[in-house]
């Protein structure tokens, strides 16, 4: 199979030779120094920085703050999903528990 050919097995060995600031970038856990098909591109070695870093960076500025209020967002939810379930139970026509106005089985349920 390819996935056994030493093309890609040495394809696969250079992700991880990433670009020294890749080490150093508080993104890193978002991107893991990206493809490595971005950074070898013509004869540049696998620790060229991706070309889609600067962009990566961009994107991951502005979207980052909005992500983590959504999870802490989507988290306080479950919190209260979990302690209104724990003080009533709600029918499929009740109307949900989370301001929507939609009947549970069309929201939360």
């Amino acid at each position: 199979s390819a996935q056994n050919s030493d093309i890609y097995k040495n394809f696969g060995a250079l992700k991880n030779q990433w670009n020294r600031d890749c080490s150093l970038c508080d993104y890193l856990m978002y991107c893991s120094g990206d493809c490595i098909k971005h950074r070898i591109y013509g004869d540049n070695p696998p620790t060229k920085l991706s070309w889609l870093c600067s962009g990566y960076k961009t994107f991951f500025d502005h979207t980052i703050p909005t992500f983590e209020n959504l999870a802490r967002e989507f988290h306080s939810r479950n919190n209260m999903q979990d302690k209104l379930f724990l003080d009533q139970k709600l029918g499929r026509n009740d109307t949900c528990f989370c301001g929507s106005g939609k009947k549970y089985k069309k929201c939360h349920g």
